[in-house]
């Protein structure tokens, strides 16, 4: 019986190692994670700072944790090699996070956003090691319940045996303990699993919120106050509405309940709001738990932050559509806008024009100043091409030194040779780039729908060989692709 009293105080006082702050570790570090990931992507100063102010505190609360856990951990040798391991592994996640910090705030976003890249796999290597550790205290503690109750059953059937051998009264007696001990492991059976769920709910990186029928918040998780900025004092009694972002419509929310009410589950994603003001995109399961009736009393609702993953999808479509240098349009976005432009003339018959761009004497510049002085050259040309047109037109790089400009709307075509004209004597004054001062120029082609073509592909071809026309009749000039072969085809 001592060695069974020493079981079941294991399981519900010690656990083995203390758990509790290896999990703490584990969802700390997870909250740097996704921080870091969202301080390469702000660019606001106010935001910076809040985010590596958080990213702070998590690595102290973590310093915190860490010593708990080395004089609260039991004198083995299992425990001293993880602690040794997890230590390693601490240092390393340390230093990867204050490495990253130290570049911010000199602007470094997208090298320590590749920085970070690099090291992905030592920043989740902490998370796999403490995450295996908790898996394995659990089950511990289900080895050691398991063992004390077949312990419990000796005692019980050698009980029964003495039982058989004794008096009537004896047999009364030993029957009504028996069944008090039933009713007593039945009851650390129902702890038992109780203990187990909380502390699956409690540990999860997740966010777990229940409710009741009516929307009021009965329980959160950790992981839910840290993703909410909220305390769960906070959150307790209140309702989900106080995460409202002003994003989702309220056919939105009538829609998410109706689902909820009638099918018992609704799974999708939503914008919601921190505490702090800041905007998080959400992936969202609800489930409905039913009563005696049948009916729903409560939902438990799981929230993870996908924020960073859209931000992703977001860049890695800028990417695919723009140019990396100038942060103009590429050549398959204005494919897509130039198509687009034509589809409304159609509708509302009206020509679109399209310019095409050569610099003159850019190659010079890169072979004399070098491309450093030649890629800052074509930031601030593509530049002032966006500053000279409206902003529904269209500047696109299409590779090279070539640009173009898709013009929608222009009616009157008398002012293609006006803007043209400006366009020469923007491109052909003097830049500052460095020490040194750069002169090019430039030749223009100038393609018109419906009257030169009627595609796309034809519309930009035309104008490229307008433009080849005013190369090859001495630059710095623009010429119309309806023009060419007459004598003043070039201007």
């Amino acid at each position: 019986m001592l060695r069974f009293d020493g079981y079941v105080k294991a399981i519900y006082e010690h656990n083995t190692a203390p758990i509790k702050e290896l999990a703490e570790i584990r969802t700390r570090a997870t909250d740097i994670r996704r921080l870091l990931w969202r301080l390469v992507a702000l660019r606001g100063r106010e935001e910076e700072r809040q985010a590596i102010a958080a990213i702070h505190v998590n690595l102290r609360a973590i310093d915190n944790a860490w010593a708990r856990y080395c004089a609260d951990a039991p004198d083995n040798q299992h425990e001293d090699v993880l602690a040794t391991e997890i230590g390693h592994r601490l240092t390393l996640f340390s230093g990867i996070v204050r490495s990253s910090l130290e570049r911010i705030p000199f602007g470094e976003h997208d090298d320590t956003r590749d920085w970070l890249e690099q090291n992905v796999e030592a920043l989740n290597q902490l998370d796999t090691l403490i995450a295996s550790e908790v898996d394995l205290n659990v089950a511990m503690a289900a080895a050691l319940r398991q063992e004390s109750a077949t312990m419990l059953s000796v005692v019980i059937t050698t009980a029964f045996v003495f039982v058989l051998l004794a008096t009537g009264a004896t047999i009364s007696i030993a029957i009504f303990t028996h069944l008090v001990r039933q009713r007593d492991d039945a009851m650390e059976e129902s702890r038992y699993h109780l203990w187990l769920a909380d502390q699956a709910i409690e540990m999860t990186l997740d966010g777990v919120m229940i409710t009741n029928a009516e929307g009021t918040i009965e329980k959160v998780n950790p992981a839910f106050c840290r993703l909410t900025g909220y305390s769960q004092a906070e959150l307790v009694g209140n309702n989900p509405r106080m995460f409202n972002s002003g994003r989702q419509t309220k056919e939105f929310y009538r829609g998410l309940w109706k689902a909820l009410r009638e099918a018992g589950q609704w799974k999708g994603e939503l914008w919601n709001r921190r505490k702090d003001g800041g905007v998080y995109l959400e992936s969202l399961s609800i489930a409905g738990i039913c009563g005696a009736n049948h009916e729903y009393t409560h939902f438990a609702a799981i929230c993870t932050d996908i924020t960073h993953r859209q931000q992703t999808v977001e860049r890695l479509g800028y990417l695919a559509t723009h140019d990396m240098l100038t942060g103009l349009p590429n050549r398959l976005l204005l494919d897509e806008r130039l198509s687009q432009a034509l589809a409304r003339a159609r509708r509302m018959p009206q020509p679109v024009a399209l310019m095409f761009l050569d610099l003159d004497g850019f190659k010079a510049v890169n072979d004399t100043l070098g491309h450093g002085v030649g890629d800052e050259l074509l930031i601030l040309i593509g530049r002032d091409l966006q500053n000279a047109v409206r902003d529904s037109d269209t500047v696109a790089r299409i590779g090279g030194d070539e640009f173009a400009i898709v013009l929608e709307g222009i009616g009157d075509q008398d002012h293609l040779p006006t803007l043209a004209r400006s366009l020469l004597r923007m491109i052909r004054s003097a830049r500052q780039i460095g020490e040194h001062q750069v002169f090019v120029t430039s030749s223009i082609g100038i393609s018109v729908y419906p009257t030169d073509a009627l595609t796309p592909a034809e519309l930009l071809r035309k104008a490229d060989v307008a433009m080849y026309q005013a190369k090859r009749n001495g630059k710095d000039a623009f010429c119309f692709a309806s023009s060419i072969g007459s004598p003043d085809a070039t201007l």
